[in-house]
């Protein structure tokens, strides 16, 4: 397949060519069908890569745990005791009561060796730096956090499978050597690149959505959810059988460098292709995908209606573009407002999971198993019940159980239920909500918008483990916070438009502000159309103009059963009609534009449009619009086409009135001096309405002395 500046040959040469950046990326993706393989190769490699990204997480949760412990003097002859009496592990006295830091005058920590080794009993990070345990889990989150806005604009101008391909071997490698650091500080610098590379993960989500068909994308969450369980459940039984932290490091991090494979298998976003009319690469991935496949499609059905003002360059938009516009900012701070619950809600449930049971693993294990049915159960209530709907009963449920957590006093398994219910209800959460947003926001800044999200949500990340430390205040809080924050993340959901089943949005023309704004805009727009409706009426079309211009001629378009036209507004156009008795108008019915706004309102009922159109044209058919002062009146005409009966030319006048003429050779192109003998109402189709006149020839340069006059009534049909 030959391509020549973006446009592919078909058939023989000269007969039909298809201009590849004109494809429905949408289209393209459901005709190589729901499960097609190179597609579902995508979503293989995109979501594959969440068990090395939940690993490198929850492996924390252990290898920060913190051992019982004394401090010792080295040497027993020593004048220091330790404190160990006096319940102080933190502190040592001399013989004359003085305390001491362990760690001065010849004093060590001694730690229990019970659990193994950990970044706790190598680096003493208790007493005074017992908080910089936690520090390896939140640096690792902002690593993401700071990395995120850049590595979401650089896909969007460079793309998507290099934003997600880089990052994901950087964190590969950072990680092998996190478990070689030779002490704690070092341990924190590549802990912070390898956040850093986590950042891809973001973009891997957003080419994954972009990678399946539309029919395909609610299932999504399955293999993510799998593959992400199974990273979580690794570390469990991993650490059950390696004590040492370095060890269990390392077992979990060399897996990823396995990703190198992905150079040659991951195809780039078709969707982002299109977009930034990459021509060379649209037509790569579909002979790929064709191969793959082992499918032919059929291009000219798969082609998107040319969009006004489209110019053929590409769309290239930034993080401007989103602060220009109050509703994409509004939108912003309810997805990054949701995102922070969700993230603090999931990692503080997650970290401190091993704290739910008497045995560390068995808290640690339920925490992660509880995932996998409530992934599962996401499925089918994503193709049952819409995205909005789904999302809100799941945020507000986990709102619920954290709330009842508060009231749960001297009752254990209360104390283990309800956060594992929480934790479901999250997972579900996760798989809705995460939905809404690439099948809302517009491809050219999808991953910048996401990224502004993730590195938001990365505030309830770093946040999680101290917020689970706030037990030691008081254990109410934790589930109080989380509960309380959760149930008003659920009442924001109202505001998003519903997503399930609607085509990607390309560009910010194809937004759906959602049911708040749509209503505020309408709102909005009625009181200020009230108010310049008869302003804007008189300036064009009032009596004083047509009194000073008696041979006026004044045509309007009239589209019925707009989807946001009353009753009301209809009656207006009624009588906008009656009043001015227009002789040319142009009647059409309302029908949706593919990709533009209106084409996702809700639309009038069949029956009252069909009634509209029908009303407007009967109006139109009951009136004489020329009074028989025009009878006689002579008018230079300049003949400019042929009139669909055949016999006719049609001819304007400076009016721009149409004016039937007697078909005569030689007519065509020039100018006749016509004199008016009758009056002709024609209506094409039902849609488009006109008043002509039809004449005799009074005088023409083309032909002299020649009178041809015409019936009084000329359809013209």
């Amino acid at each position: 397949m030959e391509v020549k500046d973006g446009v592919i040959p078909e058939g023989r040469e000269g007969e039909k060519t298809i201009d590849l950046t004109q494809l429905d990326a949408d289209k393209v993706l459901t005709a190589f069908g729901k499960y097609g393989k190179y597609q579902m190769l995508a979503y293989f490699i995109t979501t594959i890569t969440w068990i090395m990204s939940a690993a490198e997480m929850m492996v924390m949760a252990f290898i920060t745990a913190e051992p019982s412990f004394s401090c010792e003097p080295s040497d027993q002859s020593q004048t220091l005791f330790p404190l160990s009496h006096n319940n102080d592990s933190c502190k040592v006295y001399d013989i004359y009561n003085v305390s001491y830091a362990c760690g001065i005058n010849g004093t060590k920590f001694v730690f229990n060796s019970s659990i193994g080794e950990t970044l706790v009993s190598e680096f003493n990070l208790v007493c005074a730096d017992e908080e910089m345990a936690q520090s390896g889990t939140s640096i690792f989150m902002i690593g993401s956090m700071l990395a995120t806005p850049f590595l979401t604009q650089m896909s969007d101008k460079y793309g998507r499978r290099w934003a997600f391909l880089l990052p994901i071997w950087l964190t590969a490698v950072a990680n092998i050597f996190c478990a070689l650091s030779p002490n704690y500080m070092v341990f924190l610098i590549i802990r912070f690149l390898a956040g850093v590379g986590t950042a891809g993960m973001s973009i891997g989500w957003v080419l994954c959505c972009e990678s399946v068909s539309l029919k395909f994308r609610s299932m999504i969450p399955l293999l993510g959810t799998i593959t992400w369980v199974t990273g979580y459940l690794l570390v469990g039984v991993f650490a059950h059988y390696i004590t040492n932290w370095r060890w269990l490091y390392f077992v979990l991090s060399v897996p990823g460098i396995l990703t190198i494979v992905f150079y040659w298998l991951l195809p780039e976003s078709l969707h982002w292709m299109i977009t930034q009319k990459d021509t060379e690469g649209i037509k790569n991935y579909i002979d790929k995908s064709t191969k793959f496949n082992n499918r032919i499609i059929v291009l000219e059905e798969c082609m998107t209606l040319t969009k006004e003002g489209d110019d053929g360059e590409a769309v290239s938009r930034s993080i401007l573009d989103i602060i220009r516009s109050k509703e994409l900012i509004f939108h912003l701070v309810l997805f990054s407002y949701i995102a922070i619950v969700n993230d603090s809600y999931y990692w503080t449930l997650s970290l401190f999971s091993v704290d739910l049971s008497e045995d560390r693993f068995t808290g640690y294990t339920l925490s992660g198993l509880v995932e996998v049915p409530s992934g599962l159960i996401a499925i089918p209530l994503l193709q049952w019940f819409s995205r909005k709907s789904l999302s809100f009963a799941s945020l507000f449920s986990q709102g619920v159980f954290m709330l009842c957590l508060v009231f749960v006093e001297n009752s254990p398994w209360l104390a283990l239920i309800l956060p594992l219910l929480g934790k479901a209800a999250n997972s579900i959460a996760w798989s809705s909500v995460v939905l809404i947003l690439p099948e809302m926001i517009p491809t050219t800044i999808r991953n910048v918008f996401y990224g502004i999200v993730v590195f938001l949500s990365n505030i309830g990340s770093i946040a999680a483990p101290y917020i689970g430390n706030l037990k030691k205040v008081d254990v109410r809080l934790p589930p109080l916070i989380l509960g309380s924050m959760s149930v008003v993340a659920a009442f924001c959901v109202f505001f998003f438009p519903e997503t399930k089943g609607i085509a990607l949005p390309e560009d910010l023309a194809d937004l759906n502000v959602g049911p708040f704004l749509n209503f505020i805009a309408r709102r909005k727009d009625k009181t200020e159309n009230d108010k310049i409706k008869e302003k804007k009426i008189s300036q064009t079309v009032d009596n004083e103009t047509i009194a000073a211009v008696p041979s006026i001629s004044i045509a309007t378009d009239m589209i019925c059963a707009f989807p946001t036209e009353t009753a009301e507004d209809f009656e207006d156009s009624m009588n906008l009609v009656r009043k001015y008795r227009f002789p040319s108008l142009f009647i059409n019915q309302f029908y949706p534009r593919p990709g533009t706004p209106a084409a996702r309102m809700k639309r009038i009922d069949t029956v009252e449009a069909k009634r509209r159109t029908k009303a407007m044209s009967e109006l139109f058919r009951s009136y004489q619009p020329y009074g028989d002062d025009r009878i006689g009146q002579t008018y230079d005409v300049l003949i400019a086409e042929r009139a669909s009966d055949g016999n006719h030319l049609v001819g304007h006048n400076k009016a721009y009135e149409q004016i039937l003429i007697p078909d005569e050779p030689g007519l065509m192109g020039s100018m006749v001096k016509v004199r008016i003998v009758s009056f002709v109402l024609f209506v094409p189709c039902d849609i488009v309405a006109f008043c002509g006149l039809t004449v005799d020839i009074a005088e023409s340069s083309t032909l002299k002395n020649k009178q041809d006059t015409v019936p009084s009534l000329c359809p013209l049909v």
